[in-house]
């Protein structure tokens, strides 16, 4: 019998014709369009400075808090980067023989009580970034699924 290869080698032509057009969502892509951005926001003519009782326009002050994020910004992304850190320790715990389960569980509570805080606070904020709201979601995605794994029984005591 002999192994036909036709339709493989014609399904390869396809995806290789269809990766170019999916490809510009990772990270590198990402950070070049906002350097993009940011270079040709700087490179633009300046807008009329609106004068208002006496004061300058606000342009420059909302230029800057583009470059620099707000507190509240900062603080959600202090936040994630505390939680990605406990979620490493967490995967740090699953890996040791030594340790027991309910205190991976409990680790993992409290991940899931700090997403929950983190979720509430980035509602209250009318300026989210879609980014952050992304890797938020993302976040609790994994600590949901993490909790669903360990009250399923995939890990093993010991």
């Amino acid at each position: 019998m002999k192994i036909q290869t036709e339709h493989l080698q014609l399904l390869a032509r396809e995806q290789a014709r269809q990766r170019p057009e999916s490809q510009g969502v990772g990270f590198d892509d990402l950070l070049a369009r906002q350097m993009q951005e940011g270079a040709s926001q700087a490179a633009s003519p300046a807008s009329p400075q609106v004068k208002a009782g006496g004061m300058l326009g606000l342009n420059p002050l909302l230029a800057t808090q583009q470059v620099n994020p707000s507190d509240d910004q900062q603080a959600i992304m202090n936040s994630m980067d505390a939680l990605l850190d406990q979620m490493d320790q967490y995967a740090a715990t699953l890996g040791t023989s030594d340790v027991s389960l309910r205190h991976a569980y409990a680790k993992l509570q409290g991940i899931g009580q700090q997403m929950d805080q983190l979720r509430k606070t980035m509602q209250t904020q009318d300026n989210a970034s879609p980014e952050l709201n992304a890797l938020c979601t993302e976040m609790d995605i994994l600590a949901t699924t993490e909790t669903f794994k360990l009250n399923r029984g995939d890990y093993s005591a010991g």
